[in-house]
């Protein structure tokens, strides 16, 4: 199927791009890791600031837009965030979306951070990926570590 797209961070919608982009942050200043390379994060940076520039000013980009996943990260698409129960960061006040048996608002946000985690264990080094413990209690010890 040809979709005639343009580049793609120009295929992407504002919201798709945000997302991208607020995820990776995640990845990289709470866990440590990073799933984009320095060039491609920097395009990602510029391209989000782009599409919110263009909403702000209220322009409108003539390139078609991706239908459907528009990445390989499997959390992207609101069918399996609802099927691994995961509440993205791009939702305002998330931790009030969560259910968790933890009342303490960090480790109800960190039990929802390991389908994340586990989703992207690929992009850990090795080493850090096999002293991993899938809990939130550990998840919390790795998070102060990537902090220090």
């Amino acid at each position: 199927m040809n979709q005639e797209l343009e580049p793609y961070y120009n295929s992407l919608t504002r919201r798709q791009i945000n997302a991208y982009f607020l995820e990776e942050n995640v990845c990289r200043e709470k866990f440590g890791f990073s799933r984009l390379t320095k060039e491609t994060y920097n395009e990602t940076k510029q391209s989000t600031l782009a599409a919110n520039l263009r909403k702000t000013l209220g322009l409108k980009s003539g390139a078609n837009r991706m239908s459907s996943v528009h990445s390989y990260n499997i959390l992207a698409t609101e069918h399996w965030c609802f099927e691994f129960n995961y509440i993205p960061y791009t939702y305002p006040d998330r931790e009030d979306y969560i259910v968790s048996m933890y009342k303490d608002i960090e480790m109800k946000k960190l039990s929802v951070d390991i389908v994340r985690l586990v989703s992207d264990l690929a992009y850990l080094p090795q080493d850090r990926a096999m002293q991993l413990e899938f809990n939130p209690k550990s998840l919390n010890e790795e998070t102060k570590w990537v902090q220090r």
